[in-house]
């Protein structure tokens, strides 16, 4: 029968902005530490909350576990259908049709192999998902790889034509004016003669 574990906060030291899990009133400053105090998080059935404490101590708020592949799969699916690949890419939050669609059946639960743990992580910023793969003695050197990504067909970007439509100009009626001015006028023999008669 194992020991219950009790629950980790993931935290950061405000002196040295490490990071830290603290416990009650006791904090750790390393993994190591919190694995040979509380041995039993090395069980399978705590196999998640190994893998969060050991994300947390390789790379503090970068990334997330992913404790449901469904989830995270369903979560990855309904973002890419609020976006819109026919637009353009643009300085901003990061688009996932702008990198494309992992294998989600390679998503597994976290696995630990003698003293080598691996799991299954999402970037904060991206939402990507990415391997992680370390000693859990030595969390820090543990690698971090992005998954295959397979590219989204992307559509033409629309381009709407140009079209300029001018306002009538103030000057327009002026110089239809002038043009009807310039038009000939019929010329009247008996008007002029009524002007030289005396």
């Amino acid at each position: 029968m194992t020991d219950t574990l009790p629950e980790f906060i993931p935290g950061t030291d405000f002196e040295t902005g490490a990071p830290t899990a603290v416990t009650g009133e006791t904090t750790f400053q390393s993994l190591n530490a919190l694995i040979e105090a509380f041995g039993s998080i090395l069980d399978p059935e705590n196999r998640t909350a190994l893998a969060t404490l050991f994300v947390h101590f390789a790379r503090p708020y970068a990334y997330s576990l992913i404790t449901d592949p469904a989830e995270y799969e369903a979560d990855y699916r309904a973002r890419l259908a609020s976006e819109d690949p026919s637009q353009p890419w643009n300085e901003g939050p990061a688009r996932l049709s702008d990198f494309g669609i992992p294998e989600f059946s390679d998503v597994k639960a976290p696995t630990l192999t003698g003293t080598v743990l691996q799991c299954w992580v999402r970037d904060s910023y991206s939402d990507l998902a990415y391997v992680a793969q370390g000693e859990t003695s030595d969390p820090k050197a543990a690698t971090f790889n992005p998954m295959p990504l397979t590219a989204i067909d992307r559509p033409e970007p629309v381009r709407q034509e140009e079209t300029s439509v001018q306002e009538p100009s103030r000057f327009d009626g002026l110089q239809k004016n002038l043009n009807e001015s310039d038009a000939e006028v019929p010329f009247d023999e008996g008007s002029l003669d009524d002007l030289l008669s005396p």
